[in-house]
């Protein structure tokens, strides 16, 4: 996990030099703002609960001094900051956070409300409702946002089955095992096929165990939950998901009089618990049974921290794919994004109006700069990483006026609108049908 140390110690030098105290254009405010996003989101992921909220709290800081920050923008950084709460066992703190970011997308028109990551915020909220043990609160939110996610993704989306999670979970506090087994069922049925090796699967197996007590199913859903924890284990930096596990197999084993196996799995269990909580890296739990999930990510969710695909004016990307990879946290990148300027002079943002203008030069003119900064900017406005590259220093600065452009709506719209009209991949068009803009 160098990478990841590398990364942090990256953020800490830019905060010792500036203190927050820096021009929000500066290149050095981006790479503080992605940094502090991306590290607390790895370390949620690891159970780092406490460094999580301490990062994301400081990417809230830095965008409340920049006044482009975007409402959905703002809502999703007060929802990560409560889930990481939900981590260090703060639920009341938890709600009155999500709650503010529901505030804050429920202000917006409804016709915007399909920005906002609407469903995440509510089930970010019954999670702790249903630790607080407000059944029928944490069922509404979870009501609600399958509501909403049908509308945005239709009906049985792999959000469906995080509902269902949270669901067979509340039926495990409440003593109804048989619908306990029913949710985590679906929960399973809905995440598995797109990603096997998920730790939303691992977790809901784990669950499935735990209504089914002491049995051989039990254990069946257990030993598959720890193929799927161990598989994880190298690219998570440790095996805290497989302990829990173990201890769990451990607990059956002794009932079925296995106790050498179950000694082994018990001891190595233990070993691991003792190793992470030397590290001082994550929270103390409220009791026993806790414990042994502070080394989880709570939310059962291990998606990449970011995606980089093809993505510019011609390739915006149907069928919900972005706000898909948004509710699960992922940041989206792009590469060829300067398709449009270099790549595809027959598109429509190069073909000259009556005038002897095109879309592009004529914004770009407007601005005083060129048409590659202006399509940067579009990227940036649409919330997507933007990254290209050159080998000349002179390209180099040209491409960092970006950060120093802001599209006025009308520009923004009519990249958007009149981009849309045109299909157009420049990467592995071999794999998609030459209509797919997904």
């Amino acid at each position: 996990m160098h990478h990841i140390e590398v990364l942090q110690a990256r953020y800490h030098e830019l905060r010792r030099r500036n203190n927050l105290n820096i021009d929000i254009q500066d290149l050095a405010y981006h790479t503080m703002l992605a940094d502090a996003t991306c590290v607390a989101t790895i370390d949620h992921r690891r159970g780092r609960y406490q460094n999580a909220y301490t990062f994301f709290v400081r990417s809230m800081a830095i965008r409340e001094k920049d006044p482009s920050t975007t409402a959905p923008e703002l809502a999703d950084a007060y929802s990560a900051i409560g889930l990481a709460l939900f981590g260090l066992f703060q639920s009341c703190e938890v709600i009155v956070l999500v709650d503010k970011a529901l505030a804050v997308a429920y202000a917006a028109p409804p016709e915007l409300h399909h920005t906002f990551n609407i469903g995440r915020y509510l089930r970010n909220r019954s999670r702790p409702r249903a630790a607080l043990r407000d059944f029928s609160g944490a069922k509404q939110d979870v009501e609600d946002a399958d509501a909403f996610q049908t509308r945005i993704y239709g009906a049985n989306s792999h959000f469906h089955g995080e509902t269902a999670y949270i669901l067979g979970k509340i039926a495990i506090e409440e003593g109804d095992l048989d619908e306990a087994d029913r949710q985590l069922q679906r929960a399973y049925d809905l995440q598995y096929p797109g990603k096997p090796t998920h730790q939303s699967v691992a977790s809901a197996l784990y669950h499935q165990a735990r209504a089914q007590k002491y049995t051989e199913q039990a254990l069946l859903y257990l030993q598959q939950a720890l193929s799927i924890t161990q598989f994880n284990e190298s690219r998570r930096g440790d095996q805290g998901e497989s302990a829990r596990v173990k201890r769990k197999i451990a607990d059956i084993w002794e009932r079925q009089g296995r106790l050498a196996d179950a000694a082994t799995y018990r001891a190595a269990a233990l070993r691991e618990k003792a190793e992470l909580e030397r590290t001082g890296l994550h929270p103390k739990a409220p009791d026993a049974e806790q414990e042994w999930d502070c080394f989880s990510d709570l939310k059962g969710d291990h998606a990449p921290a970011i995606n980089q695909i093809e993505y510019h004016a011609y390739l915006q990307r149907v069928n919900g794919y972005v706000p898909w990879m948004r509710e699960q946290g992922i940041h989206v990148a792009s590469f060829k994004g300067l398709t449009p300027a270099f790549r595809a002079p027959e598109g429509p943002l190069r073909q000259k109006d009556d005038e002897g203008e095109n879309v592009l030069d004529r914004i770009a003119g407007h601005h005083g700069t060129t048409a590659a900064v202006v399509l940067l900017a579009w990227l940036i406005q649409r919330q997507i990483v933007a990254v290209t590259m050159t080998t000349k220093p002179e390209r180099l600065d040209e491409y960092a006026q970006a950060l120093k452009v802001t599209l006025t709506p009308d520009e923004f719209d009519e990249i958007t609108t009149v981009g849309a009209t045109y299909h157009f991949r420049m990467a592995w068009g071999e794999r998609f049908a030459d209509d797919d803009r997904s």
